[in-house]
């Protein structure tokens, strides 16, 4: 390590080299010391930055933190908050700094074993986001708003952390309510009830979306919102009139709805939490009403005057917040939006078996939206979740001697809350479940037992008029392959009975596993098929591959088959099998 610092001490001659904390606000519990060194550099408008380049973690895995200090020039001190840089200072060795984000997350390409190439990089990177953000001041809009979530979240967290530090109890109690969870959004706006205390409703939070049209008119934040005498809130006045520049519709709601909600909480309500929805962003606030009260008197439709109570709006506060985004449009669509990937949202899918591989599939099954926005997921299983399962199931022993498909949902529900799920405790064969397979959009046959697979596939089959789409999921051996069968009656390939009847070998053109005989098991009266976790893990991804080709509309190939590294023996091709001559069930249809 002296080697490095030397050889950086040599090469940077204007660096100088320093050893110490991470720049923090007051009574922060790291006390590490890291290597650092002091260094600067000028604009093109000969403005003078001094730097701060700290190395946490040689090896380069995390970048090192670069650090401006402070006091920025006033027309670049005017212009925060921005893109990029913090919103508080930090302390380093009596010195002020403001922390800065030069590099996207994961989004470099370093030789870790050259410091110096890196720290030289570092740099420059550093220069070019500065010069990029004092100079164009369309490229410093359009980072504001692609970064204004991150902003948002930085304000709410130094509000935050200052509100805890009060000594008032009425401002500590805004703290509270610093982290609304909206489950689902509505066009336009309404109102969701937030505090419930004894049965009674003490505030509601006013959601608004906003078009998404709307966001390139958001302009920059206004230096007051992290000015120090905000630090426990902004005045209400400057943040309406923010507002109003680029929504008005927001803006009169939100404060006929501050003149409402006092009227119906006059005694108990300090405070009226807003939500603004802008292109899956989520704006949450909390407005601090003790000092409107006595603007509202008589009629709740009364409006507030910014310029006859601007003392009274100066006075009371606004809180921003950080609000969890559980909506079905952010959760299910974020990792698909740029691969043009549909997703299971508003769809009705039944899951028949909850066992290994049907555990796996309905948590991956929520994850693509399946049960949100007017959709259903129902799961159905008749077996109960025993501790033989837990080895290779995605439960664990919080749902022991528990019901397979009541389990699933409940734990589906406590990861990925609001989705609409049912539950059938019931054979996944029972009549009762398959006369209404027309009510679906996609069934999947997550038994992988052959016998209750032909029944489905019969009835799937024989059953009149239209059907929906059926998948076939299974492992094979003792987990050296797995394999998924798409089934269309409106196709003329392949059904889950022609690779093999019920009591008979597989048919060996469909064969996988050609001369393998698979281990078995015998435990008290029952005998079982050993395979590892990875294999149900393994089954439910092909499945889902599969699922997400039939959402794009092409499901080909239909039966698939993904071996493990460790089979050596012949191999099939997924691809489009032809049925069977000797089918007994799609060959007689």
């Amino acid at each position: 390590m002296y080697d490095i610092i030397s050889g950086i001490n040599d090469n940077f001659c204007n660096w100088r080299y320093t050893k110490g904390r991470r720049p923090s606000s007051a009574n922060s519990r790291d006390k590490s010391m890291y290597d650092g060194w002091f260094t600067s550099f000028e604009t093109k408008d000969n403005t003078n930055f001094q730097i701060l380049i700290q190395v946490e973690d040689w090896d380069f895995v995390s970048l090192p933190n670069v650090y401006v200090k402070a006091p920025l020039p006033d027309y670049i001190q005017n212009l925060l908050p921005l893109a990029h840089f913090s919103i508080d200072k930090r302390e380093y060795k009596g010195d002020w700094y403001y922390s800065v984000c030069y590099s996207l997350h994961d989004a470099y390409e370093l030789k870790i074993s050259d410091p110096l190439g890196v720290l030289g990089w570092v740099l420059d990177k550093t220069k070019i986001i500065i010069e990029a953000l004092i100079k164009n001041k369309r490229h410093r809009s359009d980072e504001f708003l692609r970064e204004l979530t991150p902003i948002w979240q930085s304000i709410a967290s130094y509000h935050s952390s200052n509100l805890i530090k009060s000594n008032d109890a009425a401002v500590q109690s805004i703290h509270d309510l610093l982290l609304p969870v909206i489950y689902d959004l509505k066009q336009g706006w309404h109102l969701v009830p937030w505090i419930v205390k004894d049965g009674h409703i003490e505030a509601n939070t006013l959601i608004i979306h906003i078009p998404s049209k709307q966001l390139a008119k958001i302009p920059s934040m206004p230096s007051v919102f992290i000015d120090v005498k905000s630090s426990k809130g902004i005045p209400l006045k400057y943040f309406l009139l923010w507002l109003k520049q680029w929504s008005h519709v927001a803006f009169r709601l939100i404060v006929s709805e501050i003149a409402s909600n006092i009227e119906r909480h006059r005694e108990t309500t300090l405070y009226f939490p807003v939500c603004l929805v802008v292109d899956k962003q989520l704006l949450s606030l909390c407005i601090e009403l003790e000092n409107l009260k006595e603007l509202v008197s008589g009629s709740a439709s009364k409006h507030l005057k910014l310029a006859n109570h601007s003392k009274l709006l100066s006075n009371s506060k606004v809180v921003f917040s950080s609000a969890v985004n559980l909506t079905p449009n952010f959760l299910f669509t974020r990792n698909l939006d740029n691969l043009e990937q549909p997703n299971l949202i508003g769809k009705n899918i039944a899951l028949l078996g909850c066992g290994a591989i049907g555990g796996y599939l309905g948590l991956s099954l929520a994850r693509l939206g399946a049960g949100a926005s007017g959709g259903k997921l129902t799961l159905i299983d008749s077996d109960i979740f025993q501790e033989e399962n837990i080895g290779r199931h995605a439960l664990g022993k919080a749902y022991l001697h528990r019901m397979k498909a009541s389990a699933l949902k409940q734990e589906i529900a406590q990861q990925i809350p609001d989705l609409n799920i049912e539950v059938h405790n019931i054979n996944a064969c029972n009549r009762s479940i398959l006369k209404n397979i027309s009510n679906y959009d996609l069934i999947i046959d997550a038994t992988a037992k052959i016998e209750a697979s032909e029944t489905i596939n019969k009835f799937f089959f024989d059953s009149d008029g239209k059907t929906p789409p059926l998948i076939h999921s299974w492992i094979r051996g003792n987990g050296e392959c797995v394999q998924a069968l798409y089934n269309d009656k409106d196709t003329n390939y392949a059904c889950r009975s022609c690779i093999n009847k019920s009591g008979n070998s597989i048919r060996e053109e469909y064969d996988a596993l050609k001369g393998m005989t698979a281990a078995r098991s015998f435990m008290a009266c029952a005998d079982f098929t050993p395979f590892a976790v990875s294999a149900s893990m393994s089954a439910a991804a092909l499945t889902i591959d599969m699922i997400l080709d039939w959402l794009q509309g092409d499901v080909s190939p239909r039966y698939r088959t993904r071996y493990t590294e460790k089979w050596m023996g012949e191999k099939i091709e997924s691809k489009d099998y032809a049925p069977s001559l000797e089918c007994h069930i799609c060959k007689i249809n």
